[in-house]
């Protein structure tokens, strides 16, 4: 996406060259899969133009570093910016802003019939 904002509008050759430029060298396909999976989600628009498609981000790059805080902030620090900004600048923890829900007891588990196999594990 870095790469889609720093050009506007491009096809996967232009973001490949890009990436080169910053010294990530990825296979053209791969760059394909992801521009298709981010147009599936809604994240870039996709155009055929002749043979190829290109591709412009639907959302600016401030909007989307809003939404991805607000999701850390939600599922890491429970909703407090404040928690978050002590994290980053290393200062003790902050009182956590809401209570966290407090799980029902579990009942305690059935022995299994057979010991579970570790070496997978």
């Amino acid at each position: 996406m870095k790469a889609l904002w720093s050009l506007g509008e491009a096809s996967v050759r232009e973001i490949r060259e890009q990436l080169a430029a910053a010294r990530r060298q990825f296979a053209y396909t791969t760059i394909e899969t992801i521009m298709n999976r981010l147009a599936s989600k809604g994240a870039v628009e996709r155009r055929k133009v002749g043979r190829a498609h290109r591709y412009t981000p639907v959302f600016k790059k401030t909007d989307a570093r809003e939404r991805a805080v607000t999701a850390v902030v939600d599922h890491f620090f429970d909703g407090s910016r404040r928690a978050l900004a002590a994290h980053l600048s290393g200062a003790a923890p902050v009182a956590e802003s809401r209570p966290r829900p407090v799980a029902p007891p579990q009942p305690p588990a059935a022995p299994l019939e057979r010991p579970i196999d570790t070496s997978l594990l």
